[in-house]
């Protein structure tokens, strides 16, 4: 049907032309060119229809997940400021503050060796071992020392 209807429009283009009625063949053209714009026209519109469907429809899936994405963020900066008041207080104890004792050493160098996984817990045992050793051998050298 479009290419029929196409055919009679350039029929009678064509016919306007040889005629010379130039008021037709203005006429005609405009039509022509009024068509395809409104052709594309419609088709843009119906494209942006689309797409906001689409985004729409994305944007639907997308929130659970964005919503878990923030309560894992909230609960790992929670355990994450859990894990650096423990450090903080694992190296005043390895410096031998005197406000940290060994119970306290123990229980925050193992917390603190918790945060990043398996080879790095290994590694926090073995700084909590040395560490626990050093404090032990120097508090015992200054009990030795008062003793005598």
């Amino acid at each position: 049907m479009r290419v029929l209807g196409a055919s009679i429009i350039l029929r009678r283009l064509s016919a306007n032309l040889k005629a010379q009625n130039w008021t037709a063949v203005n006429i005609d053209f405009v039509l022509v060119v009024a068509g395809v714009f409104l052709g594309v026209q419609a088709l843009n519109w119906n494209q942006a229809r689309l797409e906001r469907g689409e985004t729409r429809e994305l944007l639907h899936q997308l929130s659970p997940e964005l919503h878990r994405l923030s309560d894992f963020s909230g609960h790992a900066s929670a355990y994450y400021g859990n894990a650096r008041a423990y450090a903080e207080t694992a190296f005043r104890g390895w410096r031998n503050d005197p406000r940290v004792n060994d119970r306290d050493f123990v229980i925050a160098a193992y917390q603190a060796s918790q945060i990043l996984g398996p080879t790095t817990a290994r590694a926090g045992r073995s700084f909590l071992v040395a560490g626990s050793f050093a404090r032990w051998r120097t508090r015992r050298s200054e009990a030795n020392s008062h003793v005598l």
